[in-house]
């Protein structure tokens, strides 16, 4: 698994460059979890991003670099985790995760100023970070 979760479906990652199907699936399942906390971990030379922004790079970009079915099955399992955390958004106003849309889990709905927000529908807003 350490040897190989750097490697991608495609054959672009490392030490190897080799394809899905020459490694271990438990190096593909650390390979998905090791981008995720990378991204969404606060790192000396980068700033942490909100899983939201972690798990639309995964559906937009990933699909050829991670095995899809660990892809999909890691979002699913582990975006209902974030529902009841605090947020703040792009304007700086503070808000709750309400629900997590299984069929849209890059725009969960929320719950600011005693009104459900749906941010499929609001272009405007977006989850600038997660509070502790």
């Amino acid at each position: 698994m350490a040897l190989q979760h750097h490697e991608r479906v495609d054959g672009s990652g490392y030490p190897s460059k080799v394809q899905a199907n020459k490694t271990v699936i438990y190096s593909r399942m650390v390979a998905v979890a090791d981008v995720f906390d990378a991204m969404t971990s606060d790192r000396i030379y980068k700033k942490r991003v909100p899983p939201f922004d972690v798990f639309r790079m995964f559906l937009a970009e990933g699909i050829g670099l991670f095995d899809t079915t660990i892809l999909h099955k890691f979002i699913n399992n582990i975006a209902p985790f974030y529902t009841g955390m605090w947020v703040e958004l792009n304007n700086g106003q503070v808000a709750q995760i309400a629900y997590i849309p299984p069929h849209n889990i890059i725009n969960p709905i929320i719950y600011l100023d005693n009104e459900y927000i749906d941010l499929r529908e609001k272009d405007e807003l977006q989850i600038a970070t997660m509070l502790p």
